[in-house]
């Protein structure tokens, strides 16, 4: 067991530049060693991070590799540490402690994103609705001012028609009577010329005999 507890092989410096080395990869200082593994070999694949043979950065390509390697060597002086005496050491206790609060942390983040995009899909969803009524609305407006014009031509049309009519009525209603007036002559009434007429010879003689009877009948009064 005491075996277990021999010094590690760290270099000075190494403690307190891992926060540093884990930044370089990208990661979390208490990150597992798996996880820094995976950030290193995905960064050394980009940019200015890939070996010199291939086009990258030298100077870049050799700080992320110490990096990396300075993270290893913490890592194997943790894990020396935890079999001392059967004891874990304080850092590991630590790091378990602060990936433990991160775990806790990322699982509420991740929550509150899943609620934000659920908000989002509501907003969404009720945006495409009132998209769709305002579709429906333009859509019935438009029918509106459709049926409207083509009401209006339809009156405008029936307007000409009837106008048309009417006049072709009158028309016909003079032709008909110039017609009948034709074939029937001049039926304009004339007031009728009465001439006087003198007494003829049969009334004079007619009224003599009164006369003269009236005239006989005053001399037989005188001589009485």
């Amino acid at each position: 067991i005491m075996g277990n507890c021999s010094s590690p092989q760290l270099e000075p410096g190494d403690l307190s530049g891992a926060q540093a080395a884990s930044q370089k990869l990208g990661v979390n200082w208490f990150t597992e060693w798996e996880e820094a593994k995976k950030a290193y070999k995905k960064k050394a694949l980009s940019g200015d991070y890939k070996h010199p043979d291939e086009g990258g950065d030298g100077s870049a390509f050799v700080a992320l590799k110490e990096a990396r390697d300075l993270l290893e060597r913490v890592h194997k002086w943790e894990e020396r540490a935890k079999g001392c005496l059967g004891r874990t050491h304080p850092l590991a206790k630590e790091r378990k402690a602060r990936r433990a609060t991160c775990q806790e942390q990322l699982e509420k983040l991740k929550a509150q994103e899943a609620a934000v995009e659920k908000t989002r899909q509501e907003l969404r969803e009720r945006e495409e609705r009132a998209e769709k009524t305002r579709q429906e609305i333009r859509e019935f407006e438009r029918a509106q001012e459709e049926g409207a014009q083509k009401m209006a031509e339809k009156m405008a049309l029936l307007q000409a028609e009837l106008k048309v009519g009417g006049m072709a009525v009158n028309v016909a209603i003079d032709a008909f009577i110039e017609a009948t007036l034709t074939s029937s002559g001049d039926t304009t009434p004339t007031t009728p010329q009465h001439t006087p007429q003198e007494p003829s010879q049969h009334t004079s003689n007619n009224q003599q005999p009164g006369t003269r009877a009236a005239g006989q009948g005053g001399r037989h009064r005188g001589g009485g």
